[in-house]
């Protein structure tokens, strides 16, 4: 097993759970494993959720086509990592050209990368709002805000209402 991230200090418990060799900062995440295994029937194997994950990987495979828009492939950069949202920079430099060019470029397409950052946010703020027990503050901080307030006057102007209303209004609770 190959993986792109460096040993997070425990690397021997990896290695007891996969049964198998594991080696961080690699620059690739890989799984390994002998061709025979491709023969093994599958007791699970069911023909619907084959479908569906047929449908799925097409769609997917779409998305991840070198011939996607920029929006597209903005959208894409912005979501790469969990709690993590770069900045129109870092994407442009991914993006092998300046952060002018990018803001042109979004213009053209009748956007902005500000109007994308918000569009993440609010999509991680909802799921985790309505799907974890996890605090305003936390929540806040996982959007790359740098404070409860921040983040409730901007979820405010997402969504017209605060988000401990938005949580009781889809019925959830928390903390």
């Amino acid at each position: 097993m190959l993986l792109d991230y460096p040993d997070p200090g425990y690397a021997e418990r990896y290695r007891e759970i996969f049964k198998c060799a594991v080696y961080f900062d690699s620059g690739v995440t890989e799984v390994h494993y002998p061709a025979s295994y491709l023969d093994f029937e599958i007791p699970t194997y069911d023909p619907e959720v084959h479908e569906v994950l047929e449908a799925v990987t097409a769609t997917l495979s779409q998305k991840l086509s070198p011939d996607i828009d920029i929006v597209t492939s903005i959208r894409l950069a912005i979501r790469e990592k969990a709690g993590t949202f770069p900045s129109i920079e870092v994407i442009a430099q991914q993006l092998n050209m300046s952060s002018r060019t990018l803001s042109r470029q979004l213009r053209t397409s009748g956007t902005n990368f500000q109007r994308l950052l918000d569009d993440a946010r609010r999509d991680v703020a909802e799921d985790q709002l309505l799907h974890s027990q996890m605090s305003i503050q936390q929540i806040a901080e996982s959007c790359g805000f740098r404070d409860a307030q921040n983040f409730s006057q901007a979820f405010k102007r997402w969504k017209g209402m605060s988000p401990s209303e938005f949580r009781k209004s889809c019925g959830t609770t928390a903390p």
